[in-house]
């Protein structure tokens, strides 16, 4: 690469960083909330919520935080801890599953990832990953 070039991606990312809307990593940083039932208080400020069930689970997903969610689309990662003996799962029926998801088996962690593309009025579900169970 010459020199030149790299003199202007340096500047680039250093006018990026520097700027207000990336303030000095914020933007890229996010909030785990640990939940202790299964309300998900869905919120502007954070996207990743981890949920440790020791029996079956009922989610729901309060978007109340919202004023207005008008054009907005609204993502977040449910990380779900399964006990050596699984649980059951229930989800609102308003998700829409893209791969049907097998979380039967107990001492794995299920990454969920969960878009709606009309202010929650409908979600998008997908299993993004899944780690843990014997080694």
């Amino acid at each position: 690469m010459d020199l030149l070039l790299f003199a202007r991606i340096k500047k680039y990312i250093n006018e990026v960083i520097n700027s207000d809307s990336f303030n000095n990593l914020e933007s890229i940083l996010q909030s785990i909330v640990y939940l202790t039932d299964g309300t998900i208080p869905i919120s502007p400020i954070i996207s990743v919520y981890v949920s440790n069930p020791t029996e079956n689970m009922k989610y729901l997903f309060d978007i109340s935080a919202f004023n207005n969610l008008t054009n907005k689309t609204v993502t977040f990662e449910l990380h779900i801890a399964m006990p050596s003996t699984p649980v059951a799962l229930e989800f609102p029926g308003n998700v829409e599953w893209i791969n049907s998801p097998d979380m039967s088996a107990g001492d794995f962690t299920y990454c969920l990832v969960f878009r709606s593309m009309d202010g929650g009025g409908s979600w998008q579900g997908n299993l993004a990953y899944s780690y843990g169970g014997a080694q």
